[in-house]
């Protein structure tokens, strides 16, 4: 109980940089509304928090992701924030060491909104259990959301030359 109350003085209150997002990706709690353990399940959930991530045409930005179904839909969350609407290249690669493999095992060109929403972008084939990378190559302009914390068990990288990782942990991504 006195964890508690002390980590409740130190969290300010929540910032939600696009309380307009659809559909819940996470829901985290917040401590300071947390009394006891019997009240857990009566705590009013946040919206997650946010960030958007644009990235330059002349990279690539990626996401791994375990597959738990054979033939998932892939969706991301973003939106376009230049005009005209531009063309998305996705590719779904095998991983190779923890990074994308340069080998798509599914690839599709989906056309981008200003709207933020989600994106199906994939619903390729794949076998269960095994990591694969949500790669996304542009030609500039598309703003791809994500968190600054670890949210998934997978992470996000970009690539110019080779590929890195990002002050984004992790892209906002689903599979269904």
């Amino acid at each position: 109980m006195l964890i508690i109350m002390i980590l409740a003085t130190l969290i300010a209150s929540p910032v939600y940089l696009f309380p307009e997002i659809p559909d819940k990706v996470i829901e985290p709690v917040v401590l300071s509304e947390v009394s006891s353990v019997s009240n857990l399940s009566k705590v009013k959930k946040p919206k997650p928090t946010y960030t958007g991530f644009t990235f330059p045409a002349s990279r690539m930005a990626a996401q791994s992701f375990r597959a738990k179904t054979t033939n998932p839909k892939i969706e991301i969350l973003g939106r376009e924030i230049l005009n005209p609407a531009i063309d998305l290249i996705v590719n779904i690669e095998t991983d190779n060491n923890g990074r994308p493999s340069g080998e798509a095992v599914y690839t599709k060109t989906i056309r981008s909104v200003k709207k933020l929403q989600w994106f199906e972008v994939a619903r390729p084939t794949l076998d269960l259990n095994k990591t694969y990378w949500i790669v996304i190559t542009q030609n500039d302009g598309f703003e791809w959301m994500g968190y600054t914390k670890n949210t998934y068990s997978g992470k996000a990288m970009l690539r110019h030359f080779e590929w890195e990782s990002l002050f984004i942990k992790d892209f906002c991504y689903r599979t269904r």
